[in-house]
């Protein structure tokens, strides 16, 4: 049963908005050692504490924002629809072509930086990267680009989450 309290068809969330620029401020904060960069610079090793959040809590709260956004999304699509169904096939396709498209020209510009650095780039590795598969591999977790990790671990979710809204539906999570 849909939510007729609300019309989150054509609503927006500037709260998961803010949520992601500090996520993104505080993994580019972590990366880029802003913290330590500014101890140094002023002699106050405080600033060491910036990248507590990027390297703690960003990941897994890009992780929860994400799921948030899936279902959000899924809840606007049945608002529109007026029905509680979930169009696997439209589904799958628009979480394919949200993520993978970038994905594969940041695996292969990965790939090519690694090329020109006269690295040789494995067959294997590059075919579980391809697949989304490499997040299974302890070798080729971060093997080809550090970051590429994150988006295997967004296709699971992205394959999950169809069971949880079958199991949703099915146990009356939803009901009010």
């Amino acid at each position: 049963m849909l939510h007729k309290s609300a019309n989150i068809a054509s609503s927006n969330l500037i709260a998961i908005d803010i949520a992601r620029g500090f996520a993104a401020l505080s993994v580019f904060i972590y990366h880029y050692g802003v913290g330590s960069v500014l101890g140094k610079a002023t002699g106050w090793s405080a600033f060491n504490a910036l990248s507590l959040p990027g390297a703690i809590y960003a990941v897994p709260l890009f992780f929860a924002i994400s799921g948030f956004c899936i279902h959000w999304s899924q809840l606007r699509q049945e608002q529109r629809q007026g029905k509680s169904l979930l169009d696997y096939k439209m589904y799958a396709l628009r979480r394919f072509w949200r993520i993978y498209p970038t994905y594969l020209v940041a695996l292969l510009f990965s790939c090519a930086l690694q090329a020109m650095e006269g690295q040789k780039v494995e067959v294997w590795d590059f075919l579980l990267h391809l697949t989304l598969l490499h997040g299974f591999s302890v070798a080729a977790f971060n093997s080809l680009n550090l970051v590429l990790w994150t988006i295997s671990i967004e296709a699971i979710f992205y394959i999950l989450y169809p069971l949880w809204y079958k199991a949703r539906n099915y146990f009356g999570l939803n009901k009010s």
